[in-house]
């Protein structure tokens, strides 16, 4: 009885040790795929030609529109969460290179290209 139990015990702790390092290995791989903490920083516009339209810097956004106001944010995973006036925006961050940007809201899709 007491060897059915440890076998028991032995199985039951290798799995969990498994699973474990299954999931460091899943959230290595996704901070990888969706490393967008560096990649957004810049100049950005909605046309190369035209003017910027915002600055996204380390941890802060800067507007044309509010040029003496920064917003907070934070990039979890391929999200932006934009701190505004006490309401949270929350858009999907896409990439299909380092010039371009994608930012998919609840409602709008915004396109933006780097202003060099």
């Amino acid at each position: 009885m007491k060897i059915r139990l440890i076998i028991i015990l032995v199985i039951i702790s290798n799995s969990c040790m498994s699973n474990f390092k299954k999931n460091k290995a899943h959230n290595i791989v996704t901070n990888k795929l969706y490393n967008y903490n560096q990649k957004i920083i810049g100049i950005w516009g909605t046309n190369a030609d035209d003017n910027a339209d915002m600055e996204i810097n380390k941890d802060s956004i800067f507007y044309v529109d509010h040029p003496f106001k920064q917003y907070y944010y934070e990039v979890k995973k391929d999200s932006i969460y934009i701190y505004i006036d006490g309401f949270i925006s929350k858009s999907k961050i896409m990439m299909t290179d380092n010039n371009h940007l994608w930012l998919i809201g609840y409602r709008d899709t915004i396109r933006f290209v780097r202003i060099e």
